[in-house]
């Protein structure tokens, strides 16, 4: 009951502050996004605050979170899994390393970290291409047209995983750091 307790914890925190940080970000992302996608021949936008005024001018406020569908559940998703997966591989690991009731080192959190950033991106890949393709283009209705439309044009595999080896790249070392750094303040 105790580990159950313990898991409903951390699924519950990293959910709500996933959902936080989506709300708060996604349209800094969304800004950030339109301005790599600009034509570098003819930009559309002269700076920052430059794209804000004019997605808001333009498109109105709510284009701001045109895309949120996909990172709002997926990272509410994404945040709570990772913590959960996080725990998980600390068991894991603390079992493969001898077991017993001491403190994580700093190398079983890093471990931890990477094999748990590791397997994020089985469901971050396809969360994230989604939210870049409805938030850098308008030829999309909506979040399920986009999904429908890139299933049937380039397939589940690799449709939704393309740059799945790039995010195994950053994410699985980029956990590890984080949950190292992270290991190591809780101690």
């Amino acid at each position: 009951m105790e580990n159950a307790k313990e898991a409903g914890k951390d699924i519950l925190a990293g959910a709500v502050g996933g959902a936080v940080q989506c709300l708060l970000g996604h349209p800094l992302d969304t800004v950030k996004i339109r301005m790599q996608t600009q034509s570098a021949q003819h930009p559309k936008y002269s700076n920052t605050l430059n794209c804000f005024s004019k997605i808001i001018r333009e498109e109105g406020f709510m284009a701001l979170y045109r895309g949120i569908q996909s990172p709002l559940f997926g990272l509410t998703f994404f945040s709570a899994l990772q913590f959960f997966s996080y725990a998980t591989c600390k068991k894991v690991v603390r079992e493969l390393t001898g077991g017993g009731d001491e403190p994580f080192t700093l190398t079983q959190c890093v471990i931890a970290g990477y094999l748990s950033g590791s397997i994020e991106c089985l469901y971050s890949t396809p969360i994230d291409l989604l939210k870049i393709q409805l938030q850098s283009n308008n030829q999309y209705k909506g979040f399920f047209d986009c999904a429908r439309v890139i299933a049937k044009k380039r397939g589940v595999f690799p449709g939704y995983y393309q740059g799945f080896k790039a995010m195994l790249l950053r994410d699985g070392p980029g956990s590890a750091l984080y949950f190292g750094s992270y290991g190591e303040i809780q101690h």
